[in-house]
């Protein structure tokens, strides 16, 4: 059909940015795969039937299989405008599945990327460590671990900054670009909204972008260091070797949090107002002016792999 063409992208005049949750249980990722259904997928479709436009989507942190999202941004350019935005958001949520949910239909500029405009990524994953429940199982990693809070988060400390994180990605990325930013990274303990016991340990970070698994075997990593398997978290890192790291922790615990941008970005976007000399924005500024001197995005300054 005519009207389902699919436009270059870059020739359309009309942006659009969506906030939206999803839980990735039966998805192949968000990213379109040969070998399942993505969350890309049924949004391009469902774009396609309310705009009557075939679009191509794009997001701010690509999530693996079986991987969640409570704040994940992704966005489309099209030649037809989304004049009624809430109208818009209605019409997406109503050809949706139930496990993806718009959140917020936000019109941007033209220049505006949810990958390359991304200054920071924030993600979360669970572990559940009071014995036997009916809620969690899907949702977060369910074993007694016997975490040692403070310590651990002192150990956290040491591997915060700019540096080689080759010990956490899979062999395969091993010479390839795996320095990356770790601004925060730390364990928190949450009553069960459910039962009100506290049993809800959340391991939240925040970085500049993030290789393929990071989070997840750092995840791994906390957990071996609980039962002594492996040495302190910094002493893993710095060897940057897979093999001196913990197991890959399951995907269904992990959680895309949020996307932070610039002010000025969108209204209803995520924005952080840092000063020109934070890290993350003379990191992200670095990446902006390699790609204008290269003509190309660098993906290990300013985008993130996938996790």
């Amino acid at each position: 059909m005519e009207f389902l063409r699919l436009l270059r992208p870059r020739d359309l005049p009309f942006n659009t940015a969506l906030v939206l949750q999803y839980d990735g249980t039966r998805y192949a990722g968000f990213q379109r795969q040969k070998n399942g259904i993505s969350v890309q997928e049924l949004l391009e479709k469902a774009i396609a039937i309310a705009l009557r436009e075939n679009v191509r989507i794009s997001c701010s942190g690509r999530t693996d299989s079986g991987v969640h999202a409570t704040g994940q941004v992704a966005g489309f350019r099209s030649s037809i405008p989304v004049t009624e935005p809430r109208r818009f958001l209605f019409s997406l949520n109503g050809l949706l599945p139930p496990d993806i949910a718009i959140r917020r239909v936000i019109p941007v500029a033209r220049e505006f990327d949810p990958r390359f405009s991304c200054l920071a990524r924030e993600y979360e994953f669970l572990y559940w460590v009071g014995g036997k429940t009916p809620y969690w199982p899907g949702k977060a990693w369910c074993r007694r671990f016997p975490f040692n809070i403070e310590a651990l988060n002192a150990e956290l400390l040491e591997i915060l900054g700019e540096r080689n994180f080759g010990s956490l990605t899979p062999v395969r990325y091993v010479g390839k670009a795996t320095v990356r930013y770790l601004e925060t990274a730390n364990l928190s303990v949450r009553n069960d909204p459910f039962s009100g016991d506290p049993h809800l340990v959340v391991l939240s970070v925040r970085g500049n972008a993030f290789l393929h698994n990071m989070i997840r075997i750092l995840a791994g990593c906390i957990a071996a260091r609980s039962l002594n398997k492996i040495g302190s978290i910094a002493e893993v890192v710095a060897a940057t070797s897979r093999f001196k790291a913990g197991p890959t922790a399951p995907p269904h615990a992990l959680y895309f949090k949020r996307a932070l941008y610039a002010p000025g970005s969108g209204e209803g976007l995520e924005t952080v107002d840092w000063s020109a000399d934070h890290p993350l924005n003379r990191i992200h500024a670095r990446g902006i002016q390699r790609h204008a001197e290269t003509g190309r995005r660098l993906s290990d300054v300013s985008s993130n792999q996938t996790e």
